[in-house]
């Protein structure tokens, strides 16, 4: 049986990256069982020659139309959205320029996708953490909890492990730029606010390599800190969540914060100040929270933190 047209654009985002991440970025994009419509690779303001180098050496041999835009830097939301304003495809998906997508991501994607109802925005899959391994998540069909969104063996919160109607992303005005943290969850939660259904999950599409020294693997803890407590406070102004669970993840960032800075020599005290605070919202769940419990209580009473 004959494969289908494609209808879809990969959007790769590139800042500062080595040739060869993104070289195996893009060669990821173009080995598709069903090739794209259109790569389009966002060079987000580097100060490097590299993206232009190449996606110049990929277009050599390629079958698949690729196209280099270059903005000034703004961020990883910014890049997505500038990758947005030139997307003239039915379907669109986003690739970091670290990670390597699998053969038959647009092609197990497309084809489920497009025999479901309009008022699906997108469906999803997996990934596989060049870490850890697969990562678990939901089978599910249908309106989006968005108590679930982002949490562990629940609807993953990443935009590469979905394709979407483009249509949808452009109606709810792409990527908020504000957000240098959880933008990602924030665009899925908005679109599930439309009352629009997703479909998943369709087993694994990419790779993610973390690497150190990316937004998941920093040590600026303070800065992640407070980019996810002003996405935390979005999601409060606009019900996002249910009570229960914004309080839980306020107490989450607390206590990763807590956590981070008790290993660091000189910080523990704001460690064990952050711990507190993260259990004045609601009481320990599991038993290393009952042990950061203690601690952080004890400390109270000893240094009145």
């Amino acid at each position: 049986m004959a494969k289908p047209n494609s209808d879809t654009t990969i959007i790769i985002t590139t800042y500062k990256d080595s040739v060869a991440d993104l070289r195996c970025a893009l060669q990821s994009a173009i080995r598709q069982s069903l090739p794209p419509k259109q790569i389009l690779v966002v060079d987000d303001g580097s100060n490097t020659d590299t993206a232009e180098t190449v996606v110049l050496s990929e277009k050599i041999d390629s079958i698949v139309p690729i196209t280099l835009l270059i903005k000034k830097n703004g961020g990883p939301s910014s890049a997505r959205n500038y990758g947005l304003k030139h997307c003239s495809t039915t379907y669109v998906t986003f690739l970091d320029s670290d990670d390597e997508m699998l053969e038959s991501n647009i092609e197990t994607k497309q084809n489920c996708l497009s025999l479901l109802g309009d008022y699906y925005f997108g469906v999803y899959g997996t990934r596989i953490q060049n870490s850890g391994g697969l990562c678990e998540y939901m089978d599910y069909d249908g309106l989006l909890d968005t108590d679930l969104v982002g949490k562990t063996n629940c609807i993953p919160g990443g935009v590469p492990t979905y394709l979407f109607r483009t249509k949808y992303l452009n109606d709810i005005g792409g990527f908020d730029e504000q957000l240098t943290n959880n933008e990602d969850y924030d665009l899925i939660i908005r679109l599930a606010k439309m009352n629009l259904k997703t479909k998943g999950n369709l087993g694994a599409g990419f790779i993610q390599n973390l690497r150190y020294g990316s937004v998941s693997r920093n040590d600026k803890y303070f800065e992640t800190y407070t980019a996810v407590n002003n996405f935390l406070d979005k999601a409060e102004i606009n019900d996002f969540f249910s009570k229960g669970e914004l309080i839980e993840r306020r107490k989450g960032n607390e206590t990763w914060l807590g956590h981070k800075l008790l290993m660091k020599s000189g910080l523990r005290k704001k460690g064990l100040s952050h711990l507190n605070r993260a259990f004045d919202y609601s009481n320990p769940k599991s038993i290393r929270q009952y042990v950061a419990f203690i601690l952080a209580r004890s400390s109270r009473m000893i240094f009145k933190i």
